[in-house]
Formats: structure tokens, C-alpha cells, sequence
């Protein structure tokens, strides 16, 4: 469970303080004040593609949105520039109100981490700056210390996470990472949620499973992450 728990306090620390410093970009800073769509698409695209390549951030996006909340642009698409993104985000009203930057995982088309920072130009904000990572990479670290992850998001989400709605469900929610490890999902599905919801642990049949919330950036709790430990591990 420790290795747990750094590893998501890493990914969220490290996620947060990336954005921060992508947010200080000359460029992108210039691009918004002339309202460059196209521009900011070229920005972002090559510093994904950078990124990608030469370091660990392997499923890395990042968006940018005008202040009142419309994609401005995207790094990994064109064409949805002047699309508004706050009929989906519920979590973007309280950043509206304190212009903080913010980090956790969060709800929308599809459940990722998200760190989400203001783009300012002296006491003026220009924008905000979101980086996008998805939990499956974060899965396949977990992995190699022997801990399956299962990133559960809660089912009433489904509304606005129209990506998601073909995903697989256990019980009362939704498998949000795609690389889950298909030999578990059987015994999970077998067991007594109500128990194991109450008990934060069950221990069936050699194999240990664990449950910690997904808390969104605001602190509300929006799934659970089901952690399978063999006892071979």
C-alpha cells in the first residue's frame, strides 16, 4: 500500500509541477494574446512530441482554454477550437472562482489525471493550461511492483464521460484503465462488495484486495482504486 500511495502522490506532484512550468511559455502566451489557434496547436504538439520521446511522460496531452472556458487548442487534435469544454467539466466552476492552480484525478469525456493552471500575463489571465495523463501508465508501474490496478470510477459519471460508456463495470462502477489485468476481473466480480466496501480489505483465496478513494482536484471522492496483490508478491 506504501508503494501505492508514493506512486500517486508522484504522479500528481510531478504532473502539477510540469504544468506550472509549461504555463511560464513565452510562446503560448504570445499565441493566445493574438488568439492563434493554429499557432498554439504547433506549440503543443511539439513540446507532447518532445516530451514523448525523450523522457517518461509517454501518454502526455495538453490543452489550453480561453478564460471563459472554450478549447483554444489541443496537442493532439485540431478542430475543436471554440468547442466549450464546461458543459462536461463540473470541476473547471471552482477554478473559475479562485484561479488556483489544481491537480487530481478528474472526470470528463474519460476519467484521467488532470493538473489544470492559469495562464497569466501580470494579474491577467489569459487562459488555462491543462496536462492530461492517463491512468494506464500509471498501471503498468504499479505492475511492475506487483500490484494490479483496477482505477474504478463511480457509474453516475457516465453522463459526462460519454468515452467511457462502452467500458466494462464491476459492480457500481466503471473500469477506467484499459490495461486492467483480465485474470483478476472474474474473482473481483465474486466478491462481496458490500463486505469489502465496509472493510477497505478482503483476503480470498491467496490473493489480497485493497481499496483507497480517487478524490477529484476538489477533494470529492469519485471511485475507488481496487488493488489486487497476489501472495506471491
Amino acid at each position: 500500500v506504501s508503494n501505492f500511495t508514493a506512486g500517486l502522490d508522484y504522479e500528481m506532484v510531478d504532473l502539477l509541477s510540469f504544468s506550472i512550468a509549461l504555463s511560464e511559455d513565452g510562446e503560448l502566451k504570445n499565441a493566445l494574446i493574438a488568439n492563434d489557434e493554429s499557432r498554439g496547436y504547433n506549440i503543443l504538439s511539439k513540446i507532447t512530441e518532445r516530451f514523448k520521446k525523450y523522457t517518461h511522460l509517454k501518454s502526455l496531452r495538453i490543452q489550453v482554454f480561453t478564460p471563459d472556458f472554450f478549447i483554444f487548442a489541443r496537442s493532439w487534435n485540431q478542430g475543436f477550437e471554440g468547442m466549450p469544454i464546461w458543459w462536461f467539466r463540473d470541476d473547471l466552476e471552482e477554478l473559475n472562482q479562485n484561479k488556483e492552480p489544481k491537480v487530481g484525478m478528474e472526470t470528463g469525456r474519460l476519467l484521467t489525471f488532470k493538473a489544470t493552471i492559469p495562464i497569466r500575463s501580470g494579474n491577467k489571465v489569459l487562459g488555462y493550461l491543462e496536462v492530461i495523463k492517463f491512468i494506464d501508465e500509471f498501471a503498468i508501474k504499479l505492475r511492475k511492483k506487483g500490484i494490479e490496478l483496477f482505477a474504478l470510477m463511480d457509474e453516475k459519471y457516465l453522463e459526462q464521460a460519454e468515452l467511457m460508456r462502452n467500458f466494462p463495470l464491476v459492480d457500481d462502477y466503471v473500469i477506467a484503465n484499459q490495461n486492467f489485468n483480465q485474470q483478476f476481473r472474474p474473482k473481483i466480480e465474486m466478491l462481496d462488495w458490500d463486505t469489502f466496501l465496509n472493510k477497505s480489505y478482503v483476503y480470498k483465496e491467496n490473493i489480497l484486495y485493497l481499496h483507497e478513494p480517487i478524490y477529484n482536484g476538489a477533494g470529492k471522492q469519485i471511485g475507488i482504486y481496487l488493488l489486487v496483490i497476489p501472495q506471491s508478491t
